[in-house]
């Protein structure tokens, strides 16, 4: 038998229908034994090298043969039948999709990458497998691209880095991960590839002194409390180490040294995490307990570092058998081998992908910028009052985070308190956040969160959500104007030749700061302001005599007090002060005074800078359910 087989058979997890996999790949080494590469060597080496990597991942037996076939037909189209007749339909169908996205024949890569990207999207949103196939295919072209030209080379490894090593990441493939990131730093800069590389084993003596004390002494812990565990080491790849050379001297870089214990269950997990934390200095910011709070892609592990009695830093992780196995699988290949219709953890898991696809009709022109922003950006981990923990891109805002719990909080929202401060939903969220999101009934989604709105999810439910009302005039919104009465004193205020006087605004014409306005003087000390076009009172026959020349004070800039008077609701001081809040950079203060079971009276000393920001400010309140009456007084 064929020695590239036999090295394939002995990685298949599945040893049920081998003679399928022996045929394919009978089938494929025949097609392509006169093809060649653009490195001139044999292309079957291609197809053989991607069903390896799947099998070493633990795909199953379906997704070996596709890695087999695929890019046949795209070279004989006339293939099609045979393939569906000698291998079935669900793996032409298959491999049909893998060949979707392989847009030029035989070539290493497509550089039509946007194109490429989306139809892997459209395509895996049917068969997850499509995505782990074409990551292998990914890391093979990677491991071959010295054939490009320097341009091609540099472009490819740029978006393999930005894109598909973070999909990787985020199905939980951490090998193909860490390759990804070396190859494309590999072409990206290769000066500092070659010198992270060069430099590792010159440290390598020292390093295995301070790992054998290292074993030797956690082995002993360990072992004391009669605790069952493999200890290994825990290589760090190139990349990880470029990063942090960004800031440090090779030579400074001091936490070279990982580790990973596994143990049986997850109170094992804490006990050595006890013994370790009570031996070592451990430095607490970089505790991170990923068993407690998984990572998106299911990731489970503690990870802690500790100092030494020599200083060295120590890097160590731990966690189960079960943790290990779908960290080095992912937790995708887990569900294919094991089955995962129906399975809601798998579902909840993969569900970032028909998010993408369901949720933007633009998905053709920002598809690379919402991968990037969603998988590739720095994550911050945030925290609803229930303890959940909301994983969102930094600089994420508050309303990204309430679409990220569910569509419904999302819709209704109307404030968060960040950390138990009231904040506006466009407050850009910090890594550990206490976020909690105030909603309302029948509360709708307003146009400007797309201006503050960050992820996909939050920006696409918006889109929906307006789509689907923008022809139903809210009740929120059709209140009259005419219900709310304003009072303005005289230091917003001047009328020609009054000077004690009551001010009173006229509800037939509502005139607001910057509106032309005249007074009427009613009863020789109260003053009803009009819009100066007012209808009503071109209708009336007014004596000249009781018609005063009267317009805003021109200096307004400063501190104002607001009077609000309200039907008592849940959720009412929380409405005025986001409002506000929204439109003012500074609150002085802010008071309730509860008059009977159905009134309230609320007061705010707020900044302002002059008429129309008044205007603003009266217009928005205007619009809050429950207000009844707006004085303003300058303070």
């Amino acid at each position: 038998m064929d020695k590239q087989f036999e090295e394939l058979k002995e990685l298949l997890e599945d040893k049920k229908n081998i003679d399928l996999v022996q045929k394919a790949y009978e089938f494929s080494k025949k097609f392509f034994e006169n093809e060649k590469r653009i490195s001139g060597e044999n292309y079957f080496n291609h197809p053989y090298r991607v069903a390896k990597t799947c099998a070493e991942n633990k795909m199953d037996n379906d997704s070996i043969i596709v890695s087999l076939l695929h890019g046949i037909c795209l070279i004989d189209k006339s293939k099609e039948k045979e393939i569906k007749e000698k291998f079935g339909e669900s793996i032409f169908n298959l491999q049909n999709e893998i060949n979707k996205i392989n847009l030029i024949n035989k070539s290493i890569v497509s550089l039509d990458f946007a194109e490429e990207l989306r139809k892997m999207i459209l395509s895996s949103s049917k068969d997850i497998r499509v995505i782990f196939i074409k990551l292998a295919d990914k890391l093979d072209n990677m491991r071959t691209l010295g054939s490009l030209d320097k341009k091609q080379q540099k472009e490819i490894a740029k978006l393999t880095l930005e894109i598909y090593a973070p999909i990787a990441n985020r199905l939980g493939l951490g090998k193909i991960k860490s390759e990804l990131e070396d190859l494309s730093l590999k072409h990206l800069d290769p000066d500092a590839f070659y010198k992270i590389k060069e430099f590792l084993p010159q440290k390598k003596k020292e390093r295995e002194i301070i790992i054998d004390n290292t074993k030797k002494k956690l082995i002993s812990l360990i072992e004391k409390e009669k605790i069952k565990y493999q200890m290994l080491g825990r290589p760090k790849n190139i990349y990880s180490i470029y990063k942090k050379s960004s800031t440090k001297k090779l030579e400074e870089i001091n936490d070279l040294l990982a580790f990973r214990i596994i143990v049986e269950n997850i109170k094992d997990c804490y006990e050595v995490l006890r013994l370790i934390h009570t031996t070592y200095k451990p430095i607490l910011n970089r505790l991170k307990d990923y068993i407690a709070s998984p990572k998106e892609n299911n990731y489970r592990s503690i990870h802690t570092t500790v100092f030494d009695e020599n200083h060295n830093v120590l890097e160590i992780q731990i966690r189960t058998g079960d943790m290990d196995k779908q960290a080095e699988e992912g937790i995708a290949a887990h569900f294919i081998y094991k089955g995962f219709e129906g399975n809601e953890k798998y579902d909840k898991k993969m569900s970032w992908i028909k998010e993408i696809i369901n949720n933007d009709n633009n998905i053709e022109t920002d598809i690379v910028d919402i991968v990037k922003f969603e998988f590739f950006s720095e994550k911050i981990y945030c925290i609803t009052p229930a303890g959940k923990v909301i994983n969102l891109p930094k600089n994420a805002t508050a309303i990204d985070f309430a679409y990220a719990i569910h569509s419904n909080i999302g819709d209704k929202s109307i404030g968060v308190r960040i950390n138990g401060k009231y904040k506006t939903l466009r407050s850009e969220l910090s890594n550990g956040d206490l976020v909690e999101i105030i909603t309302q009934k029948n509360h709708m989604p307003s146009r400007e969160w797309l201006k503050f709105a960050k992820t996909h999810k939050a920006r696409s439910k918006i889109r929906k959500a307006l789509n689907e009302v923008s022809q139903i005039p809210h009740p929120k919104y059709s209140k009259s104007i005419n219900k709310i009465e304003e009072k303005i004193n005289s230091k917003l205020i001047y009328v020609n030749k009054m000077q004690d006087y009551n001010i009173k605004f006229a509800k037939c014409c509502n005139p607001m700061p910057g509106d032309e306005i005249i007074g009427i003087n009613i009863n020789g000390f109260t003053i009803n302001i009009h819009n100066k076009n007012c209808e009503k009172l071109k209708k009336q026959n007014i004596r000249k005599d009781r018609i005063l020349k009267s317009h805003w004070q021109e200096n307004t800039k400063g501190e104002i007090e607001l009077k609000i008077s309200c039907s008592e609701r849940k959720g009412l001081m929380v409405d005025l002060l986001n409002t506000i809040s929204r439109l003012t950079n500074k609150i002085n203060s802010a008071n309730a005074k509860i008059i009977d079971k159905e009134k309230v009276s609320l007061s705010f000393k707020i900044e302002v800078e002059n008429l129309e920001h008044i205007n603003n400010i009266l217009n928005a309140i205007k619009k809050i359910k429950s207000v009844k009456k707006i004085m303003i007084t300058k303070c």
